[in-house]
């Protein structure tokens, strides 16, 4: 019986573990940044993650671009024929992205 106990326990901490947020999860939603830019501008860029996608909002334009991950912190993005690999770190309430060792930081959007 004690086996028995031991196992569903066990069990159930795989399980509850396995329904962690991963980076993959994390990423899908709206980000605004926390400052200025990388390249110091005011105008403020938002993004939108979804699971193969990023919209890219500034000002009254908007991008979108494909992505896939490549590994668990890391992207690869493609736009107008350029590709481009960005480091993440990510949370429930933060994101940085770093390419091209300029790093940015953003908050979920609500």
């Amino acid at each position: 019986m004690k086996k028995l106990n031991l196992l569903a326990v066990l069990l159930l901490t795989a399980f509850i573990a396995s329904c962690s947020n991963s980076p993959k999860q994390l990423l899908i939603g709206k980000w605004k940044p926390t400052g200025k830019t990388a390249n110091d501008s005011d105008a403020p860029v938002q993004m939108e993650f979804t699971k193969d996608k990023i919209k890219m909002g500034m000002g009254g334009m908007v991008m979108e671009m494909n992505y896939k991950w490549a590994g668990d912190d890391q992207i690869e993005m493609e736009l107008m024929g350029q590709k481009m690999t960005a480091q993440i770190k990510v949370d429930k309430k933060t994101l940085t992205m770093t390419v091209e060792g300029e790093a940015e930081t953003f908050e979920r959007a609500k």
